[in-house]
């Protein structure tokens, strides 16, 4: 698949994730939470490759002189089912990547815990989804908050996906992603092929899944910290 064109701004912090849904839920965010400073790229849109596994290409494309004047790189990832593998992986990629192009010519650090900013130019921090120490995905979080937000519908979810035996699926993911779908398919009255692209900014999205939730206080707090750290700090 060949890289795609992107604009990129001038906001000190930049946040990386796998794909356009985690986009919109990460663009959203910000927007619901009021934080600045922040622009939110997927690996689909910079190097046309989504996935978590597609992180390293991402950080080439950038370090191939579309960095900017970005101070901060956030990588958002899924835990999947195993997060100390997941954070392993992505450190893996990072070490992978080209050099930067200068002036002056550096690497990408390494964060050695998720949740903490390697130093560098820029500096880099590791977001797992939905958390350091469970399993799952970002479509995990969404279920948690849905089911405080929308009891009745996601209730039928989850008797519809016992109905089609999805619990037999050997992927905890995809049994979430296959809840997350029918959560926005059924709750999208007036257009049930929604995209979970679309979800918060054309959809129900902050009705099903409000974004104030305070399952997402972790993600919005840091990312909050490191804005207002690199914003002070920018020249």
């Amino acid at each position: 698949m060949r890289s795609r064109k992107f604009a990129r701004g001038k906001e000190p912090v930049l946040v990386l994730c796998e794909g356009e849904h985690d986009r919109e839920l990460l663009t959203e965010l910000l927007k619901r939470r009021d934080i600045g400073g922040i622009e939110v790229w997927s690996n689909e849109t910079i190097s046309g490759h989504s996935g978590n596994g597609a992180f390293g290409r991402a950080l080439d494309a950038l370090a191939g002189g579309a960095i900017g004047e970005t101070r901060a790189i956030v990588v958002v990832t899924d835990c999947d089912s195993d997060a100390d593998k997941s954070f392993a992986a992505i450190q893996q990629q990072i070490r992978d990547t080209t050099r930067i192009e200068g002036p002056p010519t550096r690497c990408y650090p390494v964060p050695d815990h998720p949740n903490e900013c390697a130093e560098g130019n820029p500096a880099i921090a590791v977001i797992l989804i939905p958390g350091a120490g469970r399993c799952g995905a970002l479509e995990t979080l969404c279920l948690d908050v849905a089911h405080r937000a929308a009891p009745r519908l996601a209730d039928c979810v989850a008797a519809f996906a016992d109905c089609a035996d999805v619990g037999s699926w050997e992927s905890e993911n995809k049994r979430d992603k296959m809840r997350f779908r029918s959560l926005i398919a059924a709750g999208s009255a007036g257009n049930p092929e929604l995209s979970p692209a679309r979800f918060w900014s054309d959809g129900p999205g902050h009705e099903l899944v409000p974004l104030t939730d305070a399952a997402f206080d972790p993600i919005a707090e840091f990312l909050t910290g490191l804005s207002a750290r690199f914003r002070l700090a920018a020249p």
